[in-house]
């Protein structure tokens, strides 16, 4: 989905009662991207986007996000899929931040 046809939508979308579509990337990787009375910030015709795994699965290890994101607006969803469109594929050094507690035994 290019993201001129991708604004079109979201705009179409924040004005329904419910939205829903799921963007898949070459590189495997994809968005969920809901507006409905129970998501966050979909009273306020705003988006909740989820960066989905190779098997549409939540992906919460993502530099993009370690959550959903709530209420969204529609350049800021443009902006998750640009960032998510860019990760390299599953498997492919994507780093994990964070930090390591305790000792490591050898």
């Amino acid at each position: 989905m290019e993201l001129e046809s991708a604004r079109n939508a979201l705009e179409l979308g924040a004005k329904a009662t419910a939205f829903r579509e799921v963007v898949v990337f070459p590189n495997g990787r994809g968005v969920s991207i809901i507006r409905h009375q129970y998501s966050y910030g979909g009273k306020a015709g705003l988006f909740e986007v989820a960066v989905l795994d190779s098997k549409g699965e939540i992906d919460y290890s993502t530099p993009v996000c370690g959550d959903v994101l709530g209420w969204q607006t529609v350049d800021e969803v443009l902006d998750a899929m640009k960032r998510v469109h860019d990760l390299p594929a599953e498997g492919e050094g994507l780093a994990v931040e964070g930090t390591i507690q305790g000792e490591i035994a050898e």
